[in-house]
This record gives structure tokens, C-alpha cells and sequence, in this order.
């Protein structure tokens, strides 16, 4: 039997929002990045559970805007993740945290504008997003704007995140809430054609850094993640897809 939770209203579950807000910005300002983490983390489940196990009694209004407190809360984890990396003395000279950091940096970036452009008086997202803008220069001006390595893959079918129906012909829309659910358009049978070296990748998680290219040596790069801006629902790691590019 499906356990009930307690019931909660828009301007409850706003409410709770703005407290924690206010307490995770408070622990993140003395560097008490774990209690801050364990903050996000405990009001994510909140928000998971009002998706994923609730009943009719909870409100789609609700449900959807879970779903966009659940993604700030995310970002809010990658950003403590972002300052104790950084806090790290000579971070910078070390290839490992340096891509560590560039992919945790897009993590945090995409939820946090992604949350941004739905919700009204956040002012905490405004300084983030300022100092996670201020690491993205710091890459441009270390290391260029780059090159990325990009598939190609050929999509024989795909479906609806809401409906599960073909994506094409249902009446859904790309990128709406409902009830929780962001539609999506979800490949079922696909194929790897090929793989391109880009300026312009779709996912600039798949950087190519300069000291990956070893003479002799194949160049073992990321082409595919498996990110996504809602994982806290199915508490999806993101870890990425390597292949070697090169002979």
C-alpha cells in the first residue's frame, strides 16, 4: 500500500521554500557547505514525494511546482559542490578537478537558470548565478572557448515523457509541466552514426582539454552525459558516457 504524506498547499509548500532558502544561504555564507548540502537534500525528498508518492489529494499545482523547487534545490547542492572544490588550494594546476569542476559548473548553471526562469523574488539565485558566470570566465580566459566532441545519432523512435506516445503526433508540448512531469521527448531506438570535434556542442560538458591529447595515444574524451536537470527523481548520478576519439 502506497504510504500517504501529508498534504501540502502551493503557499505551504512556498513557505518552506523561503525558510530553507533563507537557512541554506546562511550555512553557505559561514562555509558550512555539508549542513548546507544536507539541507538541499532533505527538502528535495520533500519535493520528490510530492511527485513521485502522492495521491489525487495533492494538487498539479503543486506537483509541478515541486518540480522546480527540486531542480533549485539540485543546484543549490552543485553550487556547495562548486565552492568546496574551489576552496581547494592550487585547484587550478590539477587536470582532474579542473574538468571536475567545468562539469559540475554546467550542472549547476542549467538548473539554476532553468529554476530562475519560473520562479518570482529569489534573490539568492541572482549572487549565484553571478559567481558561477564569474568561474565560466575564468575558463574562457585560462583555456579559450574550446572544442567539444558531439555525436550523431540517428533516432528511429522516440516518445513522450507524459503520454508515452509517439513524441511527433501527441499533445503534449516540449519543455511544459504536467503535474510534475517535464515533457520530454524520450529516444527508445537509436544509434550511434559518428563523432564530431565542435566548437558549438550541445552539451559543453563534453569538453576537450589540452592535456588529453597525448602523442601516440587514442584521445579518451566524454561525447555523451547522462544529465538531467530532474534526476533527484530517480536519484540519476549523471555520470558521464567515454569513448576513445582518434587511433
Amino acid at each position: 500500500m502506497k504510504k500517504r504524506i501529508k498534504v501540502m498547499t502551493e503557499k505551504e509548500l512556498r513557505d518552506a521554500f523561503g525558510t530553507t532558502a533563507n537557512e541554506w544561504q546562511k550555512l553557505t555564507d559561514m562555509n558550512r557547505y555539508e549542513q548546507a548540502k544536507s539541507l538541499s537534500r532533505a527538502f528535495i525528498q520533500v519535493c520528490k514525494r510530492l511527485i513521485v508518492n502522492s495521491d489525487d489529494s495533492v494538487d498539479n499545482d503543486v506537483r509541478s511546482k515541486a518540480l522546480i523547487l527540486g531542480i533549485l534545490f539540485r543546484g543549490l547542492e552543485d553550487y556547495n559542490d562548486l565552492s568546496e572544490l574551489t576552496s581547494i588550494e592550487d585547484w587550478e594546476s590539477e587536470t582532474k578537478q579542473i574538468e571536475k569542476i567545468w562539469s559540475k559548473m554546467w550542472d549547476c548553471l542549467e538548473r539554476i537558470e532553468y529554476a530562475s526562469s519560473h520562479l518570482t523574488n529569489a534573490e539568492v539565485l541572482t549572487s549565484i548565478l553571478r559567481s558561477v558566470f564569474e568561474l565560466k570566465s575564468w575558463f574562457v580566459e585560462e583555456y579559450g572557448h574550446g572544442f567539444y566532441s558531439s555525436p550523431e545519432i540517428l533516432i528511429k523512435r522516440e516518445v513522450c515523457s507524459i503520454c508515452k506516445c509517439n513524441f511527433k503526433v501527441c499533445g503534449h508540448f516540449a519543455g511544459a509541466i504536467y503535474g510534475g512531469i517535464r515533457c520530454v521527448s524520450e529516444p527508445k531506438d537509436f544509434e550511434l552514426r559518428s563523432i564530431s570535434i565542435v566548437e558549438f556542442p550541445e552539451d559543453p560538458r563534453c569538453r576537450i582539454w589540452p592535456w588529453q591529447f597525448q602523442k601516440g595515444n587514442a584521445l579518451e574524451t566524454a561525447v555523451l552525459t547522462t544529465f538531467r536537470l530532474d534526476d533527484f527523481i530517480e536519484d540519476n548520478s549523471g555520470k558521464d558516457s567515454m569513448v576513445s576519439l582518434g587511433d
